[in-house]
């Protein structure tokens, strides 16, 4: 209830899930109280690394919508992971009110490339502009910059400065 009214009615719920991928806590509007996610991908990826945030997807509960995860490990009974899941239409909302001057827009994209927010119609985002968007930004990763980059990247003989950050 707090992350809810703190944030808008982004967060959907929240779940503690065991190594097993049993959710054995869970509070929120879904019937999802011993949920079994030991299939699913993000569960999978989850148990592999100390925070995880998924792409976007229906679920369980058929709706689009993110995962945050983190990962605490007990001497006495493993891993666990501290579920909460983002609702993909709210948090949408939230990014598209996000703009800079006249012409910048703000959006969400994967490692791979594919947007994970809707993009403001006119904003030239065809896959061949994210990939070498993402390519700017992963060179900038490497490199050891800032976790905030600023740069500029030519695409159809335009110029566009970008700033981005990892979530």
């Amino acid at each position: 209830a707090v992350l809810q009214n703190s944030y808008g009615g982004v967060f959907v719920d929240i779940g503690v899930v065991d190594d097993k991928g049993i959710q054995i806590a869970y509070a929120g509007a879904f019937k999802l109280g011993k949920a079994n996610y030991a299939h699913a991908e993000w569960f999978k990826q989850a148990m592999e690394k100390s925070y995880f945030i998924s792409d976007v997807f229906l679920g369980l509960r058929n709706q689009p919508h993110f995962i945050i995860t983190v990962k605490q490990t007990t001497k006495e009974e493993g891993d666990w992971i501290l579920r909460a899941t983002i609702d993909f239409e709210k948090f949408n909302a939230f990014v598209e009110q996000v703009s800079v001057g006249q012409t910048g827009s703000a959006f969400i994209i994967n490692r791979k490339g594919e947007l994970q927010t809707k993009p403001n119609p006119e904003s030239p985002l065809q896959k061949s502009f994210l990939m070498d968007l993402l390519t700017e930004i992963t060179i900038a990763e490497r490199t050891g910059e800032s976790p905030i980059n600023v740069g500029e990247i030519k695409y159809q003989n335009k110029n566009f400065i970008y700033i981005t950050t990892l979530l």
